[in-house]
């Protein structure tokens, strides 16, 4: 009869080893990165926040660009939240009216005028609604979102309707 008690202690010795061996290797790795990181030049670098006047003036504007892009994003998202939550609010109550009191839309829309400065609009009726903001990039454009599904920028503001304009 074979001893069997032998496998049960190889086996575990060689996942151990295994282990070690790729822990190592994961080590090593790291200590080197941090090395390479001390040497990479100053262009490569994260720039601090409070560095900001260190800047060039073009990597001053190609950040303040991102920054006003995700302005926009903010506003985009912040729209579709509030499209998603008047298909909901439908479903359960079968009607838009009061849609634009409802708490979530009230806080969203607050949102998007505190985080962006812009003063977003919201109109409903019992058939439709529609809401919409100036995008921070081009205030001549807004994003618009309603009860037809659009969800988009438009030149058009948004006014009374019920629906967005192309």
């Amino acid at each position: 009869m074979k001893n069997t008690a032998k496998g049960f202690i190889t086996f575990p010795l060689l996942i151990l080893a295994v282990i070690l061996l790729i822990g190592g290797g994961v080590l090593v790795y790291m200590q080197r990165d941090k090395q390479v990181g001390q040497t990479t030049s100053s262009s490569q670098q994260s720039v601090p926040i409070d560095s900001f006047q260190n800047l060039s003036k073009e990597q001053q504007q190609m950040l303040e660009l991102g920054r006003s892009r995700a302005r926009d994003a903010l506003i985009q998202s912040d729209l579709t939240g509030v499209q998603t939550q008047a298909k909901i609010n439908y479903n359960d109550i079968g009607t838009y009216a009061d849609f634009c009191a409802n708490a979530f839309v009230v806080k969203t829309l607050t949102h998007i005028q505190t985080a962006v400065g812009a003063v977003p609009t919201c109109n409903a009726s019992s058939a439709a609604f529609a809401a919409s903001s100036p995008l921070f990039v081009d205030s001549t454009k807004s994003w618009c979102v309603d009860s037809t599904g659009f969800n988009s920028k438009t030149t058009i503001p948004l006014g009374t309707n019920t629906v967005c304009q192309q």
